[in-house]
């Protein structure tokens, strides 16, 4: 994708209520599609908080790397010292089955502070199904709250 393109960001879903391991309410949108989900923020900047979702109907294991696909970045998330943020490796975020299928699994980690604006795609591979989520990081620092 050249630089200064149009990002084709992917469209929100409504994803379905319930909770995660931490007994949370997870957001009720996400980008992406069945069945991981970016979640957080309407609009993305650089340092804000990210949350990966990871529906309850897929229990196999799963990995999600990104770059950036108007640029040169690399992966646009970073973790966090959250329990709940396992390190970006690599190869990206892992994730491994579940213990339980019965709540949503989460990742709770950032956008990378200082990274450039611009279009980022994550994608996420499980054992039946590749997905891709495009968003863009906007420049300057996140609007108040």
């Amino acid at each position: 994708m050249a630089p200064g393109a149009e990002c084709p960001v992917t469209p929100t879903q409504t994803v379905e209520s319930g909770s995660t391991s931490k007994q949370d309410e997870i957001p009720t949108y996400g980008y992406g599609t069945w069945p991981v989900f970016l979640s957080g923020q309407d609009r993305w900047f650089a340092g804000e908080a990210a949350l990966l979702l990871i529906s309850p109907e897929y229990d196999g294991p799963l990995i999600v790397r990104g770059h950036q696909l108007d640029g040169s970045g690399g992966m646009p998330l970073q973790s966090t010292s959250d329990a709940h943020s396992s390190p970006v490796g690599a190869l990206g975020v892992e994730f491994s089955p579940p213990h339980s299928a019965t709540r949503w699994r989460e990742w709770d980690g950032q956008i990378t502070p200082g990274i450039a604006p611009g279009c980022y795609g994550l994608q996420a591979d499980g054992f039946t199904f590749t997905t891709l989520i495009v968003f863009a990081i906007q420049p300057g620092p996140p609007p108040p709250s």
